[in-house]
């Protein structure tokens, strides 16, 4: 009954309040995931031939582009015409500012966002409260919702508590949540000192919803597997921000008995693509963004095999972003999915380019691939690997100080064993037991972590 009042009542004049229209987008977001692939995309390209022509005649750093390049607006008919124009990376952004901002936009409608602390390149950048209310949040519950989330029911948010930007966020955020019924516990303070505090609060939350980081959720489930309480049954769990893993998948499933559905998004452009009941690829939402997959020079790779991922948000006039890398890397699929949806589909989202490890020989091992079960299944606390360089890696591990020294010397020598013949000959592989792992300052903690230069 809450959840009815919520989507059809409340939800609507909090729309009304802060001068929005999530709900109508949402409306609409869930009837154009059924139509067909041909007239989605349709719409895909026409929006994104009318974000490129508005680029062109109202930011200077896209009418440069096309001079330099020899093109002109109606050069770019389709999303397949992408390829004419260069990459937008983080760096380019920040040294063109200014001029990526579109000229005479209303400031009352923009939004400073910011992004990319995890991997130590942190950017601001703007975006427009129709990109980040409307269409933005409309998809992220459309997502949410194929796990079978509605808007109203309880929900456990492990996350980051961002500060206010204004009075106004503080109170659309405050008054969001509490319609929303989002308790958000602050995925920084997670320490073993306080997990029993954490798991007993999430008792409150029984036959609801568990979303955030991956790690967050899995420090909490081995607390609670390993006492054996308390008992906590959500509906479903909905992680985003770092890679899910198999081994983290199994756990939640054995402790709190219910589906963990992956969800991929950012802050440059709310929710990009996520998976549905049926486990078969992540549905992207191509109403609101293009996904390309693309090699080292940027080309597009054949479907099925592993790319780097940039992203077109269709709604962002004030600050478009057009082709922009990610730093993440993923698959592309052809296939549809059985649920009858006919949004295009990622086979894998694998991570970022700093969670590969690359060897002197040239092979790239995602994080994904990495033999991390078995490092679960000894009782390990945590675990992290770090490349150095193309010499070492080092394997940092916490195991309980219960352990007896032989049980310990036994599971370094298990780790180094496993690691080092998935590595071969490429790469000397070191074990160091350690006090603490630390997450990053927005409260992600990556299992991965290349220290060599990006080659892209």
């Amino acid at each position: 009954m809450y959840e009815f009042l919520t989507k059809h009542a409340l939800a609507p004049v909090l729309d009304i309040l802060r001068g929005t229209a999530t709900m109508k987008c949402l409306k609409e977001l869930e009837e154009t995931q059924w139509w067909p692939r041909h007239k989605i995309l349709a719409l895909q390209n026409e929006r994104f031939v009318k974000l490129v022509r508005y680029a062109y005649d109202n930011v200077p750093y896209y009418h440069r582009i096309f001079q330099e390049q020899g093109l002109k607006p109606e050069d770019i008919e389709a999303s397949g015409d992408l390829v004419k124009l260069p990459i937008l990376t983080k760096r380019l952004i920040r040294n063109n500012f200014s001029d990526l901002v579109a000229q005479g936009f209303p400031k009352r409608q923009l939004m400073l966002r910011s992004t990319g602390g995890s991997t130590g390149e942190p950017l601001e950048f703007l975006r427009t409260k129709h990109d980040f209310y409307n269409w933005g949040s409309a998809a992220e519950l459309r997502a949410y919702g194929w796990a079978g989330y509605e808007l109203g029911k309880k929900c456990a948010l492990l996350w980051e508590r961002y500060p206010y930007k204004s009075r106004m966020e503080k109170f659309t955020r405050t008054l969001t949540s509490l319609l929303e019924r989002i308790v958000v516990f602050n995925a920084l303070e997670i320490s073993v000192s306080k997990l029993p505090l954490f798991a007993k609060s999430l008792v409150n939350f029984q036959d609801g919803f568990i979303r955030g980081y991956p790690t967050a959720i899995y420090l909490l489930a081995r607390f609670i597997e390993r006492e054996g309480k308390p008992k906590i049954r959500p509906k479903a769990i909905i992680t985003s921000g770092e890679q899910l893993y198999d081994f983290q998948r199994e756990l939640y499933f054995k402790v709190f008995k219910c589906e963990a559905y992956s969800h991929y998004g950012s802050n440059e452009a709310h929710a990009i693509a996520s998976e549905c009941s049926e486990h078969s690829g992540y549905h992207i939402s191509a109403e609101n963004v293009i996904i390309e997959i693309v090699n080292d020079e940027g080309k597009p790779v054949p479907v099925g095999e592993e790319g780097k991922i940039l992203i077109t948000n269709l709604h962002n006039y004030a600050m478009p972003f057009i082709r922009y890398k990610t730093g993440d890397v993923g698959v592309i699929s052809n296939k549809a999915c059985p649920c009858g949806r006919s949004l295009p589909l990622l086979a894998a989202v694998n991570g970022r380019t700093a969670d590969v490890i690359f060897t002197k020989s040239g092979r790239r091992i995602p994080g994904v691939a990495l033999p991390w079960g078995f490092l679960a299944s000894l009782g390990i606390e945590q675990f992290q690997i770090v490349q150095e360089n193309y010499e070492r890696v080092v394997i940092k591990l916490i195991i309980d100080k219960e352990y007896p020294r032989d049980r310990v010397d036994e599971i370094v020598n298990e780790a180094l064993r496993q690691f080092g013949s998935m590595f071969g000959d490429d790469i000397d592989v070191a074990a160091e037991l350690v006090g603490q792992i630390l997450p990053t300052s927005s409260g992600k903690t990556r299992f991965v972590i290349s220290n060599l230069p990006e080659r892209f």
